[in-house]
């Protein structure tokens, strides 16, 4: 779920995030931090470029 979510996000670690879920997957605690990294962690690539030309502009 992690790792689903942080290609849903489009997360700039999806890698860490994938190789932490495997093992992850045995503890409950570590599970959901990594969920909660997956929703919140910096956005990668053109989606950025994108979101701070936007923000530039309202600004």
């Amino acid at each position: 779920m992690p790792s689903l979510l942080a290609i849903f996000f489009n997360r700039k670690h999806l890698g860490k995030i994938f190789l932490a879920n495997v093992p992850a997957g045995l503890s409950w605690i570590a599970w959901v931090a990594l969920l909660v990294w997956a929703v919140t962690g910096k956005i990668s690539g053109k989606l950025a470029k994108k979101y701070e030309s936007q923000q530039a502009s309202v600004s």
